[in-house]
């Protein structure tokens, strides 16, 4: 298992979350929540619950992006097949 410092720092990136905006969500200074992300300090247990919460919710965001994207290009690719088959049948 990773330190939470080095799951929080990952997880960010994945997710393209800002240090700043987690520490306001959180209510915190950003160079505290920089000091638990880069393992400095441990993070406090009362703001474990929220953190996971926020990355949670990012995560869940990132992946309806992520869908929302593949369904818009499978959809276009089904319409450019069926344009591509009207064209060739002439109707």
């Amino acid at each position: 298992m990773l330190p939470i410092g080095i799951s929080i720092r990952q997880s960010n990136k994945k997710n393209y979350i800002g240090l700043k905006e987690i520490a306001d969500q959180l209510n915190v200074d950003r160079a505290t929540y920089a000091n638990w992300e880069n393992e400095m300090f441990d993070t406090k247990s009362q703001y474990i619950p929220k953190l996971a919460d926020i990355l949670l919710l990012k995560l869940k965001n990132y992946l309806n992006r992520k869908r929302l994207f593949i369904f818009q290009t499978v959809l276009s690719m089904i319409e450019q097949e069926y344009l591509f088959l009207i064209c060739q049948t002439g109707k």
